[in-house]
């Protein structure tokens, strides 16, 4: 109900994800839908099936049962209020685009890494103690917040929760909840993990959850005025999502990926999306038109990103080396 609300205030709420070639642009199918119908996971799962390719998902979070309700409500009341631990202050751009305009561009760069590549990433996440979520989020914050945000200690993404496991959601359905994380600037993938892991604990995602479910069960035109009300008053207080939908095996050709392409609205202008397909993982930005940017800057966005993530790499595991020895 909230992505069908967000399409009448002018937003595009379509995913769009691609079966390609490591070395081709042109994707070989591409399965495009709308958020309203299911997320990330659920997009992947319908890509898969739609083409007939036998698949290994993601295993469901081990983190079940869901928490007490005395808990949940803590959660949610957590979430009610929560404030960004920094202000975010964008950096001034020219843009024609204004709330309540019918969104039709949003700029956007995409990039699958070599097997190679991959692997090297992995395993720099592991040597710096990070997931591999945590090290990518850490240099994305780093390749783009400079250019996007003025200075702060902090800047604050949305990080989707898948809730199967804890919840009973078919895998083509809409089943994620959103997380606050605040993260360091110029600190390190390990803090970068820290702040997030504090997020979970704090079963923000579940806050979330229960926050969204309730708005939803008072109705239609309710919502639609509450949602109407924050567009016109909240302007942008996080940088962006950024979602690692997960590490996916299946029967495709060895140089074969997936890249996939989410939803940049109003209050997270930039979403960023990380997705491992047999071994090789894919990286890709998309800018909500209130950032005013075009591809040729969302693309260097993109490869500032995957620079970062390959140079922290070798520096991480050498570090790593000289501890040991």
């Amino acid at each position: 109900m909230v992505f069908e609300l967000l399409e009448e205030l002018g937003e595009d709420p379509r995913f769009q994800f691609s079966l390609r070639q490591v070395a081709s642009v042109e994707p070989m199918a591409t399965l495009t839908i709308s958020h309203a119908e299911c997320d990330g996971f659920g997009a992947m799962s319908r890509l898969l099936r739609r083409e007939g390719i036998a698949y290994v998902a993601p295993a469901q979070r081990a983190d079940a049962p869901a928490p007490s309700w005395r808990e949940r409500l803590r959660a949610l009341v957590r979430i009610v209020r929560y404030r960004p631990a920094s202000p975010l202050v964008l950096v001034p751009r020219t843009t024609t685009w204004k709330p309540g305009d019918r969104v039709t561009q949003r700029p956007e760069a995409g990039r699958i890494l070599s097997a190679e590549e991959s692997a090297a990433i992995f395993a720099a996440a592991r040597a710096a103690g990070a997931s591999v979520t945590s090290y990518l989020l850490h240099g994305l914050t780093e390749a783009v917040a400079t250019a996007l945000a003025e200075p702060s200690p902090t800047v604050t993404w949305a990080v989707p929760v898948n809730m199967r496991g804890p919840v009973r959601i078919a895998d083509d359905a809409n089943g994620s909840s959103l997380t606050p994380v605040d993260v360091p600037r110029g600190d390190t993938p390990a803090a970068v993990h820290g702040a997030l892991q504090a997020a979970l604990a704090a079963n923000l995602h579940w806050g979330k959850w229960d926050q969204l479910n309730l708005a939803a069960r008072l109705g239609r035109r309710i919502l639609r005025k509450k949602i109407a009300a924050h567009y016109a008053t909240a302007g942008t207080a996080r940088l962006g999502v950024f979602s690692n939908v997960g590490v996916w095996s299946g029967a495709t050709a060895p140089d074969v990926g997936v890249i996939a392409y989410g939803v940049p609205v109003l209050p997270d202008p930039l979403c960023a999306i990380a997705l491992t397909w047999n071994g090789k993982l894919a990286l890709s930005l998309r800018a909500h038109p209130s950032l005013g940017v075009d591809d040729a800057t969302v693309a260097g966005w993109l490869e500032a990103w995957c620079e970062y993530a390959l140079r922290l790499g070798p520096a991480v595991l050498a570090q790593g080396e000289r501890g040991a020895a």
